[in-house]
């Protein structure tokens, strides 16, 4: 490794984003470095594990931010009773108070190991629920391919304090992470990690294809050129690897589907027969009693019914990672555009208008990018790679 290493993980920053007229910086370097124009996810939650180990979804195991393991829960520390009578008080507040309340319950838990914010999951489920790729079995760390263990190995230092993950709260904004940023490429660190997540908030805020979201696209642009410019300025040579970790598209439906699990539930208690949990573009439903398995037919049924909308499988039919239940006895997924809303994360009113999570295989706009540049690459185009083939580039500057 002869130089220092500038990572930057863009969240949601689409392959057809890199262009002269939505961000000029990018695509100059990218016609003057490694240009990955189209960066292929798994279909789920956990691009840090695929970039920063090298594993896609079916090996490393890990599909969303959260997975059903009562055993591994920070929560299992707090009674249930207590955890029951939080909930029942925050069903007769108003919303100000139960946004407090939620505050609360995570300035307490984030003292815990692995701990992770209460989201929009009814308080006496958080019980059953832990973090997936930054839990316990995280391999981010800890793997002996992990980029952390690559770099223990060669005796170089990783700075993450402008980086991100699910049991950490995020270092301010994007403009404080970059001062953060550029403060540890400037001291002692050979690999800085940054996490920049305004291309996301406005994706979801504005939709891809806003004017307004293709005005803030050319802010982020310049920002990144401006903290490119300083780095170079303090620090000399430096690689500088820009990855979109994923994509967004439009959202063009909206579909409760927590309702119709509800309505194919009917008549069995929720926290007693059956849980649910539902990410933007995937609802999971586990079954807890024989009554709520006799009605897993119903929920397949009334997903059927609202056509190419919504695809429902039953973990069996699914395999591989899901076949142990960690991640629902009963999927749900969205077809592309299609927004399932309330969900765990965001509240129903706050009328998104673009999402991802999408399968890639069939969405390009889930498709990412890479852009990469410094004494370390030459000028060459590739058309596609898969996001955990990153892992192997960063490897090999690291070396």
């Amino acid at each position: 490794m002869t130089c220092a290493i500038v990572i930057l993980v863009v969240d949601a920053l689409r392959s057809s984003y890199v262009s002269e007229d939505k961000t000029p910086f990018l695509a100059e370097q990218a016609s003057k470095g490694l240009h990955v124009k189209s960066l292929i996810p798994g279909h789920g939650f956990c691009e840090r594990t695929e970039i920063l180990v090298g594993k896609s979804m079916e090996d490393s195991g890990f599909f969303s931010a959260l997975k059903y393991a009562p055993q591994e829960s920070p929560y299992r520390a707090i009674h249930p009773l207590i955890l029951k009578i939080l909930q029942v008080f925050e069903s007769f507040s108003p919303r100000l108070v139960r946004k407090v309340l939620r505050r609360i319950i995570w300035e307490v838990i984030s003292r815990a190991r692995l701990g992770f914010a209460p989201l929009n999951v009814p308080i006496s489920e958080l019980k059953f629920f832990a973090l997936a790729e930054d839990g316990a079995g995280s391999l981010i760390r800890h793997d002996p391919d992990s980029i952390y263990s690559i770099a223990r190995d060669r005796g170089l230092v990783v700075n993450d304090a402008a980086f991100t993950s699910m049991n950490n709260r995020l270092s301010g904004g994007d403009n404080e992470r970059l001062e953060l940023a550029l403060e540890a490429v400037t001291s002692a660190s050979n690999i800085t990690l940054v996490y920049l997540s305004d291309c996301d908030k406005y994706g979801h805020k504005y939709g891809p294809e806003n004017p307004l979201f293709h005005t803030k696209l050319r802010e982020i642009d310049n920002k990144i050129r401006q903290f490119v410019k300083r780095v170079g300025a303090d620090c000399g040579q430096i690689d500088f690897v820009i990855i979109g970790d994923h994509g967004m598209t439009e959202i063009r439906d909206v579909i409760d589907i927590e309702s119709v699990v509800k309505g194919a539930m009917s008549g069995l208690s929720r926290g007693k027969d059956y849980i649910s949990f539902v990410d933007s573009t995937v609802g999971k439903v586990w079954l807890h009693s024989e009554n709520a398995r006799k009605k897993a037919t119903a929920i397949i049924e009334d997903c059927n019914s609202l056509g190419d909308a919504v695809a429902c499988r039953k973990k069996e039919e699914l395999g591989g990672v899901f076949a142990r239940g960690e991640y629902g006895d009963i999927l749900m997924f969205a077809s592309p555009g299609v927004l399932f809303s309330p969900d765990s994360f965001n509240s129903a009113g706050e009328n998104l208008q673009g999402m991802h999570g999408y399968d890639p295989g069939v969405c390009a706009d889930m498709h990412g990018t890479l852009i990469a540049w410094g004494p370390s690459f030459t000028s060459n185009d590739v058309e596609s790679l898969s996001l955990h083939a990153v892992h192997g580039i960063i490897k090999e500057i690291m070396i």
